[in-house]
């Protein structure tokens, strides 16, 4: 009859032991009723199967930062008229995240070393790898004898293939 009781009343909403302690005992009454409604509610499968006996907690997230600094390179073409430039040379750091752009009045190797001289190295120093793609000026020995002085490490990708150097594109 207990057991009948107390089933019934929980059965209702499931509403837990303190909520079913509750319903029961203004509907019923017994010697040790509240000790009867525990040991009874812990025997029902269908709140032992709901009850979450664990929180699981996700581990947080380790995002490694490259352990030295790591430098792109791009030069954007066929961009507004803009004080006299239509190209632009981008700089990335994948240390510090830091973009820089510069404008340059053409893409020969000279005025790019200039551009990436004095508005990066001179800046934020020289990185100790750096990527770029397979144009012309990068390619020069003006800007691979800089690099080989500042102990740069030149990276080449294709041309036109963002994925290897999408933080510049």
């Amino acid at each position: 009859m207990r057991r009948f009781g107390s089933s019934s009343l929980h059965n209702l909403s499931h509403p837990g032991s303190r909520p079913t302690d509750k319903l029961v005992s203004e509907r019923l009454v017994w010697h040790g009723i509240y000790k009867d409604l525990i040991a009874c509610i812990r025997t029902f499968l269908s709140c032992q199967q709901t009850t979450v006996q664990r929180h699981n907690k996700a581990p947080s997230g380790i995002f490694l930062s490259p352990g030295a600094r790591f430098g792109h390179v791009d030069i954007g073409s066929s961009l507004p008229l803009s004080k006299d430039c239509f190209d632009l040379l981008t700089c990335v750091s994948r240390y510090i995240r830091r973009l820089e752009a510069s404008l340059l009045p053409n893409v020969e190797a000279f005025t790019v070393v200039k551009a990436f001289r004095s508005h990066w190295a001179a800046i934020f120093g020289a990185p100790s790898t750096i990527t770029t793609d397979h144009r012309a000026q990068f390619e020069s020995n003006l800007f691979q004898s800089p690099l080989s002085f500042l102990s740069c490490i030149p990276i080449r990708t294709t041309a036109y293939y963002p994925a290897v150097n999408r933080v510049v594109k």
